[in-house]
């Protein structure tokens, strides 16, 4: 440990009586190391990091390979067995009147089995009832938990109340429940928080032909413990087949050879994976060829240095302690441009505007955090043994 000290501020007085060399190394890293964990970043919260649901990987969206409406959803989630339950989707916007000021919020319509899906549980008061699809008892809403905090001060006897909510079927809503702090709510374009569920409604009787709620925008759905996404993809081709039989009116074979179902997460991610992947490995290019240039450059100056060195091994240092002397200042390099690259990183997410307004899925949960700092930990390590081991060898 003393000698590693020793080594360590040696290193650090060699690179500050050549500051034009150190700061030339410094910004090159910086760039490089930064440019890579910017994008590590956007790849690790939109594509790498599981869904915040529990048993997220048997959650599926299902494809009916059209416009839906909920007569097609149920009958969808009826022909396929590999499904423990399901829901629809559909997002609205209402306007909350009565507590302050109005106010336009995001509604999520959807079906009793969504929490059974999501595996969410109101924190306060219930989730929906199967019979509040009915349009005369569809009358009630669940908050979000930012939403009770800031307009109704987190007050527990909000449930039960009646709110001025209108905009889709009635002007007022019962609050029953209350969603937990920091809950999600899925596949909701351009990252909009969502701040009420209501029930979708569908009349009894209605039919696909019948049944005029064509505004159902996603088919979510939890599979059995041992059912796969691929056989839950055959069960509802299948299904949809048979409906466009019995609806040729309603549904076409485009729709039948484009239905199936696939992993949630890959269903969210799917347009955008090929353009992330691409931007990941061109930065790991730029990376590369910052370590070929301060390689160079330590080159060179190590050719400058052939008499010091000459005169070290006279005075009895071995290669080894040569070597390692050269490797602790190239790590000194990188820990100082991995933390510029950590400035440089955060800079590069806030000019390209990085976040809620990207459009890009999952853009909520973009952050620095530690997954990141390991992974510009490990940067640095791979750029010592890139631009530090053949010079010193």
């Amino acid at each position: 440990m003393t000698s590693s000290v020793k080594e360590l501020r040696f290193a650090l007085r060699r690179l500050c009586a050549e500051p034009g060399f150190s700061l030339m190394a410094l910004a090159t890293l910086a760039l490089g190391i930064g440019a890579a964990v910017a994008i590590f970043t956007v790849v690790d919260a939109v594509m790498l990091r599981p869904l915040p649901y529990p048993d997220a990987d048997r959650l599926v969206e299902v494809l009916p390979g059209q416009n839906a409406n909920i007569a097609l959803a149920d009958a969808l989630a009826d022909g396929a067995p590999s499904l423990e339950a399901t829901t629809g989707l559909s997002l609205w916007s209402l306007t909350l009147t009565g507590q302050g000021e109005a106010a336009a919020i995001a509604a999520q319509f959807v079906d009793a089995g969504f929490f059974r899906v999501f595996g969410v549980t109101p924190v306060l008061g219930r989730p929906f009832r199967p019979e509040e699809r009915d349009p005369s008892r569809s009358d009630v809403v669940i908050l979000s938990y930012g939403l009770w905090q800031r307009r109704f001060g987190g007050d527990p006897s909000v449930i039960g109340r009646r709110i001025e909510l209108d905009g889709s079927g009635h002007k007022q809503r019962t609050v029953i429940g209350v969603m937990p702090r920091g809950f999600v709510a899925p596949l909701v374009p351009g990252n909009q928080q969502v701040e009420a569920w209501a029930p979708l409604t569908r009349a009894a009787g209605r039919t696909i032909a019948t049944d005029s709620t064509w505004y159902v925008n996603h088919i979510v759905a939890r599979l059995e413990p041992r059912a796969t996404v691929a056989g839950a993809a055959q069960e509802v081709r299948t299904t949809m087949r048979r409906l466009a039989g019995e609806y040729a009116a309603y549904i076409d074979a485009d729709a039948v050879r484009a239905s199936g179902a696939m992993g949630l997460l890959a269903s969210m991610v799917g347009d955008v994976r090929t353009p992330l992947m691409m931007m990941l490995g061109a930065v790991g290019l730029v990376l590369l060829l910052a370590c070929a240039n301060l390689a160079n450059l330590l080159l060179a100056r190590g050719e400058k240095r052939r008499q010091e060195f000459a005169v070290r091994a006279a005075l009895g240092a071995g290669r080894p302690r040569l070597v390692r002397n050269q490797l602790f200042e190239s790590a000194v390099l990188a820990a100082a441009g991995g933390v510029a690259g950590i400035v440089v990183a955060r800079l590069i997410l806030a000019l390209v505007r990085v976040g809620d307004a990207s459009g890009l899925p999952r853009a909520a949960s973009l952050s620095l955090d530690g997954r990141v700092f390991i992974f510009a930990a490990a940067v640095c390590a791979i750029c010592v043994a890139g631009f530090g081991l053949l010079p010193a060898l």
